[in-house]
């Protein structure tokens, strides 16, 4: 196999390495990862719209939706981004459809149990950080039961990033989403000649920023965490990537 461009090495790699190496994944197959999270933000809006309306609830709620829905949106993701190390052709609809196989069980074992720990203190955290590299475990590795926890134990105790990653990408979302409608406040303050930041946060637009800011944060989160998972296997498991993974000019 012809080995080109970035390869993982056989040692840890800092936290804002692992966030540049994502980066680079997501700017060389910018089309594979656009259609997946237009697809999936596009449907979560739609939904998440939907429920707003009928129940009336103040759209500050789609924030919490989004995140509870978040690793429904992270699957394609997690998947796409391993066909493009491991796979000669990658394809984002495959990725999509493959993800459509396995979402009733991914629905099942993330979406009630994230909302049963956000009406616990701290819930949100402890989520993050108790089950960080699910996804690779569950539908990667195809593990459950007992190999799932004991996996997920060795991978989250050598993992040297999972606290700095978190707290950075989530800070860069909230501030993210909260500049976004300060934007869109301003632009209606500008037009309507009032400034009512509530308003905007009921509004069509205010929604729809939170939908696409939150989206594009979450996606790139999972980018990330993909190879925070293969940085782990990497340096702790001795794998030889040069010789299995292609960085670049994959196609």
């Amino acid at each position: 196999m012809k080995v080109e461009g970035i390869r993982f090495r056989l040692r840890p790699r800092s936290m804002f390495e692992l966030m540049d190496l994502a980066l680079l994944m997501v700017r060389q197959h910018l089309s594979g990862y656009a259609w997946i999270t237009v697809i999936m933000v596009a449907g979560m809006a739609a939904l998440n719209g939907s429920i707003l309306y009928v129940i009336d609830w103040h759209a500050l709620a789609s924030i919490i939706l989004i995140v509870v829905e978040a690793p429904l949106l992270g699957l394609p993701l997690i998947i796409y981004s391993a066909d493009l190390l491991f796979n000669d052709r990658p394809s984002a609809i495959e990725a999509l459809k493959r993800s459509w196989q396995v979402f009733p069980k991914m629905l099942l074992e993330y979406v009630p149990l994230r909302i049963l720990l956000y009406v616990l203190p701290l819930g949100f955290i402890i989520y993050q950080f108790r089950y960080r590299f699910s996804t690779e475990v569950v539908v990667l590795e195809q593990l459950s039961g007992t190999r799932k926890r004991d996996r997920l134990r060795f991978l989250q105790t050598h993992d040297r990033h999972g606290a700095g990653l978190t707290l950075v990408l989530y800070a860069v979302g909230l501030l993210s989403v909260l500049g976004g409608l300060y934007t869109s406040a301003m632009i209606q303050n500008t037009f309507l000649g009032q400034f009512r930041f509530d308003q905007t946060l009921s509004a069509a637009p205010g929604l729809m920023l939170i939908h696409i800011i939150g989206g594009l944060i979450i996606a790139y989160s999972y980018v990330v965490g993909f190879v925070d998972y293969i940085d782990v296997r990497t340096s702790k498991e001795g794998w030889d990537l040069s010789l299995e993974l292609r960085m670049a000019s994959l196609s």
